[in-house]
Protein backbone atom coordinates (compact mmCIF):
# COMPACT_ATOMS: atom_id res chain seq x y z
CA UNK A 1 0.00 0.00 0.00
CA UNK A 2 1.13 3.07 -0.95
CA UNK A 3 0.95 6.22 1.16
CA UNK A 4 0.15 9.75 -0.63
CA UNK A 5 2.29 12.46 0.93
CA UNK A 6 0.93 16.08 0.72
CA UNK A 7 3.01 18.83 0.04
CA UNK A 8 1.30 22.08 0.12
CA UNK A 9 1.62 25.03 -2.93
CA UNK A 10 1.70 28.24 -2.02
CA UNK A 11 -0.48 30.44 -4.44
CA UNK A 12 -0.41 34.27 -5.25
CA UNK A 13 -3.39 35.78 -5.95
CA UNK A 14 -2.69 40.04 -6.72
CA UNK A 15 -4.59 39.03 -10.08
CA UNK A 16 -7.35 37.86 -8.87
CA UNK A 17 -8.12 40.44 -6.25
CA UNK A 18 -6.87 42.99 -8.99
CA UNK A 19 -9.45 42.03 -11.16
CA UNK A 20 -12.32 41.76 -8.31
CA UNK A 21 -11.57 45.94 -7.57
CA UNK A 22 -11.11 46.59 -11.16
CA UNK A 23 -7.55 47.93 -10.69
CA UNK A 24 -5.12 47.53 -13.63
CA UNK A 25 -1.59 47.08 -13.86
CA UNK A 26 -0.67 50.18 -13.93
CA UNK A 27 -2.96 51.73 -10.95
CA UNK A 28 -0.65 49.92 -9.18
CA UNK A 29 2.23 50.78 -10.94
CA UNK A 30 1.82 54.17 -10.67
CA UNK A 31 0.50 54.01 -7.38
CA UNK A 32 4.07 52.01 -5.91
CA UNK A 33 6.57 54.71 -8.55
CA UNK A 34 7.25 51.43 -9.91
CA UNK A 35 7.95 50.08 -14.09
CA UNK A 36 4.20 48.46 -15.49
CA UNK A 37 6.28 45.56 -16.56
CA UNK A 38 7.31 44.74 -12.67
CA UNK A 39 3.41 44.92 -11.94
CA UNK A 40 2.63 42.64 -15.00
CA UNK A 41 5.39 40.01 -13.83
CA UNK A 42 3.54 40.24 -10.04
CA UNK A 43 0.35 40.12 -11.53
CA UNK A 44 0.91 36.76 -13.91
CA UNK A 45 2.93 34.97 -11.35
CA UNK A 46 0.79 31.89 -9.98
CA UNK A 47 2.87 31.11 -7.14
CA UNK A 48 4.02 33.69 -4.24
CA UNK A 49 6.95 35.47 -5.25
CA UNK A 50 10.05 36.74 -3.25
CA UNK A 51 8.78 40.17 -2.39
CA UNK A 52 10.33 42.88 0.35
CA UNK A 53 8.32 43.78 2.93
CA UNK A 54 8.07 47.11 1.72
CA UNK A 55 6.72 45.87 -1.46
CA UNK A 56 4.21 44.24 0.05
CA UNK A 57 3.16 46.57 2.14
CA UNK A 58 2.70 48.74 -1.03
CA UNK A 59 0.23 46.15 -2.26
CA UNK A 60 -1.40 45.55 0.38
CA UNK A 61 -2.04 49.11 1.13
CA UNK A 62 -3.38 49.66 -2.58
CA UNK A 63 -5.94 46.76 -2.41
CA UNK A 64 -7.06 47.70 1.49
CA UNK A 65 -5.90 44.04 1.86
CA UNK A 66 -3.77 42.03 4.58
CA UNK A 67 -0.80 39.58 3.09
CA UNK A 68 -3.01 36.76 3.69
CA UNK A 69 -5.85 37.96 1.38
CA UNK A 70 -2.86 37.21 -1.48
CA UNK A 71 -2.19 34.28 -0.60
CA UNK A 72 -3.88 30.52 -0.67
CA UNK A 73 -2.61 27.40 0.38
CA UNK A 74 -3.57 24.34 -1.58
CA UNK A 75 -2.42 21.06 -1.05
CA UNK A 76 -0.75 18.75 -3.70
CA UNK A 77 -1.14 15.03 -3.53
CA UNK A 78 2.12 13.25 -4.33
CA UNK A 79 2.51 9.42 -4.38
Amino acid sequence: MMKTMHQAVIKWKLHELLSIQRKTSRDLAQFMGIHENSVYRLRKSEVMPRLTHETLDKICEFLDCSPGDLLIREKEDKP
